[in-house]
């Protein structure tokens, strides 16, 4: 990366931050009012920030990663202004945010309306929202962090209607959205290895898509749930030279390894900005 100072110290900054995020969330809570001068983003990078130590509720309450999600901020407002040049504006923005948002609880009459459309792009817009809620129940789920069970796994059949949507369709706006709605669908599945299958057969026609770094950062985690950490490793530092600001959550899922398998994964790293 170029704002590192050098390999050896970087990997010293994230050595001393990691054990000290283990010591933080391990610790019973106490005195809050301090922030730590441990502050690697002064000298490294602005990416980094979140690594500050501040609070409780950076590591207890999650903040850190906050609005990095594709649910959130500028990327929900951008999903949603999508469909609205999708549909060409039939619809109004918040019917769209709460068919694809919304709890079920009110989402289920406006889905039932805009299946009755006569419009073909919004019925389009309603048959993807209803496939894409079926799997936020499995994506979606709250999870407790102190609760080290993991959460519930959907079958296969659901995925593959997802993947069998995006063979079928023709409507080049519905299969990006159905491409990237297959790779989620198979990382919440029983089998994360069918979201490396399914990525390498289809990557070449999608490497433009808007949520390419997202869809590679799924292939990583396919490989790390199967333990093959150099190929894991490769993905996540792919992830970040598409999109930087993923540094934090690519660092922190980053795998050490062997010497032998170090050298290994310099080896089959695909350019020197990944390396």
């Amino acid at each position: 990366m170029k704002h590192f100072l050098n390999k050896n110290k970087w990997l010293t900054s994230v050595t001393i931050g990691l054990s000290a995020y283990a010591g933080f969330a391990c610790a019973d809570y106490g005195y809050d009012y301090f922030t730590s001068n441990f502050t690697p983003e002064l000298f490294v990078s602005k990416n980094l920030e979140p690594l500050n130590f501040d609070s409780y509720s950076k590591f207890y309450l999650g903040n850190s990663y906050y609005g990095t999600g594709l649910n959130s901020g500028g990327n929900m407002e951008s999903d949603i202004n999508d469909w609205l040049v999708y549909t060409k504006k039939v619809i109004p923005a918040a019917t769209i945010q709460t068919v694809m948002y919304s709890k079920a609880e009110d989402r289920e009459m406006q889905l039932k309306k805009l299946t009755q459309s006569s419009n073909k792009q919004v019925r389009n817009l309603a048959d993807f929202a209803s496939l894409a809620n079926q799997i936020d129940v499995f994506s979606a789920v709250e999870v407790d962090p102190w609760d080290y069970k993991p959460g519930p796994l959907m079958s296969g059949s659901l995925a593959k209607k997802a993947e069998d949507k995006y063979k079928e369709t023709t409507d080049v706006f519905l299969k990006s959205r159905y491409w990237f709605l297959t790779l989620k669908a198979y990382f919440y599945s029983k089998d994360k290895k069918q979201v490396i299958r399914f990525f390498n057969e289809t990557q070449a026609q999608n490497q433009q898509h808007k949520y390419f770094a997202n869809a590679v950062d799924y292939v990583a985690g396919a490989y790390y749930a199967n333990h093959d950490f150099v190929n894991a490793n490769l993905h996540f530092a792919e992830v970040v030279v598409l999109d930087e600001t993923k540094i934090m959550p690519a660092t922190r899922d980053f795998k050490v390894l062997s010497n032998a398998d170090f050298d290994k994964m310099l080896a089959q790293a695909k350019s020197t900005e990944v390396k």
